[in-house]
């Protein structure tokens, strides 16, 4: 992990690299003692998924790991009907670790990095209906963002508690990501079109539209066939 300047209550150069698994994990371990399937339903629970990306194998890899690392302490107990469940508890260094985690990550200027804002970053490159579908699926995206985002409101209610005041504010951040997001595509596609030369429409910006080929005949047999222009 690269260098970073001090962060409050850890002095430069004794920054942690905590996998966000593991700062997960131990989160929810820090409120009680859980097992995997409790954990794992826990997150689904917070709608933490909206804001963080944690599968389901790789939160048993961490229970095991942190467990090796003395960071949790697991207990077998008879299962209810069922096979026997092993329930998790953090310790106290555990507890230290996850506060490691929280700290350092305040201040990294993560910022808004994704798959669709690299894609949108190379729109250029595609045709004008290419880019006029990329961007109405785009937006589509964000639609039902939201609409996940309002329905997991609703399903946590007033539900008590910090984690839980918090879990609603996470979900009102990413309905006001997705709101400005929204505007800001309506902006990108009118930026498009402007840079169209021949006013082309959005997404106009691929060969085919700012190097437009003559209906007229041509005489030069060295060109190619007429037809859509290939990406450069």
């Amino acid at each position: 992990m690269l260098a970073s300047p001090t962060v409050v209550g850890i002095p430069k150069g004794e920054l942690v690299d905590v996998a966000r698994v593991d700062m997960v994990v131990l989160g929810l371990l820090a409120e009680e003692p859980l097992h995997g399937y409790e954990l794992i339903e826990r997150f689904r629970s917070r709608a933490l998924g909206r804001w963080t990306e944690v599968g389901r194998a790789s939160v048993y890899q961490s229970l095991k790991r942190l467990e090796d690392a003395g960071m949790v302490l697991g207990e077998g107990q008879p299962g209810a009907g069922g096979p026997d469940r092993r329930v998790h508890r953090i310790t106290r260094p555990g507890r230290d670790r996850l506060r490691a985690g929280l700290i350092e990550r305040f201040g990294q200027e993560a910022g808004y990095r994704s798959d669709p804002a690299a894609a949108l970053g190379q729109i250029h490159g595609l045709s004008t209906a290419e880019a006029a579908e990329g961007t109405a699926a785009r937006e589509q995206a964000l639609r039902d963002l939201l609409a996940g985002a309002v329905a997991d409101r609703a399903r946590l209610g007033s539900a008590p508690g910090p984690a839980n005041a918090v879990a609603r504010s996470m979900l009102d951040l990413q309905e006001r990501l997705a709101r400005v997001e929204l505007e800001w595509l309506a902006e990108f596609r009118r930026a498009l079109a402007a840079a169209v030369p021949d006013g082309g429409g959005i997404g106009g910006i691929g060969p085919d539209a700012v190097q437009p080929q003559s209906t007229e005949p041509s005489n030069d047999r060295s060109q190619p066939p007429t037809g859509r222009s290939s990406v450069r």
